[in-house]
């Protein structure tokens, strides 16, 4: 996915050739595909997230809801939630096939900078600029665990996929 311009996004192949254009795409400042190849989620500073057909770049739906811009999106693994983080402080939980809320994510300081879904889909990892990652339930929101002093970028990442020794 490349922005290509204020409202406009293109889709692109392995080889960099345009697929088609994501008409409407916001300022995108994150994408991320499901696991399957089905779904492109792009998030963007106009504090809107977009559900895309991969396949043809078909506008799906518009998750609405955050204060400030999308700065992370991640499914599940099987595609049916959406996580997404913002500059808010928040993250959420959305349904992929219906575009309900299903939880804000309350507890960073700051910017959420990172959301991930754990590969068996029952967790949702946070990371912020208040240097502490979280580990919320997917299904409901549910109390995180708090993993202070875990800086930088990608921490909610590592939590969910840890380095495998070479």
């Amino acid at each position: 996915v490349v922005a290509r311009g204020p409202r406009t996004a293109a889709l692109l192949d392995r080889n960099g050739r345009r697929v088609t254009s994501l008409a409407e795409a916001g300022d995108v400042a994150a994408a991320e595909f499901s696991r399957s190849g089905r779904l492109l989620a792009t998030g963007s500073r106009d504090r809107i997230t977009r559900l895309w057909d991969a396949s043809d770049g078909r506008f799906r739906s518009e998750l609405v809801g955050h204060a400030g811009q999308i700065t992370d999106v991640a499914f599940s693994p099987k595609g049916t939630i959406v996580a997404t983080a913002s500059t808010d402080g928040t993250a959420r939980i959305w349904s992929t096939e219906s575009g309900a809320l299903i939880a804000v994510l309350v507890g960073h300081i700051g910017s959420v900078d990172d959301v991930e879904i754990s590969p068996d889909g029952l967790t949702v990892a946070t990371a912020g600029e208040d240097r502490t990652a979280r580990v919320w339930q997917a299904d409901t929101g549910g109390p995180p665990a708090l993993r202070p002093g875990r800086p930088g970028p990608r921490a909610a990442r590592a939590l969910h996929h840890p380095r495998r020794p070479a």
